[in-house]
């Protein structure tokens, strides 16, 4: 699976100023079920404007970090 970066342009709005300084990111990865189906399982991760992590694999160290991930399911 291949991670997605979003453009400034997607996340910006003529009602807010706020554009996070981490833009938001998302997965989409395929899966063939035992019972023939396909699902794909979609992971987004969403930064505040205070956000700052320590390093890459590590705790923030101010603002936050938002998961969703949701699963979509085709017969």
């Amino acid at each position: 699976a291949t991670m997605t970066i979003l453009q400034a342009a997607q996340v910006s709005s003529a009602d807010s100023a706020i554009v996070p300084t981490t833009l938001p990111r998302c997965v989409v990865e395929k899966q063939s079920l035992a019972d023939g189906n396909t699902s794909y399982v979609i992971t987004a991760r969403g930064f505040s404007p205070g956000y700052a992590p320590v390093n890459a694999q590590s705790a923030t160290t101010s603002g936050s970090v938002v998961w969703l991930q949701s699963t979509i399911l085709l017969n």
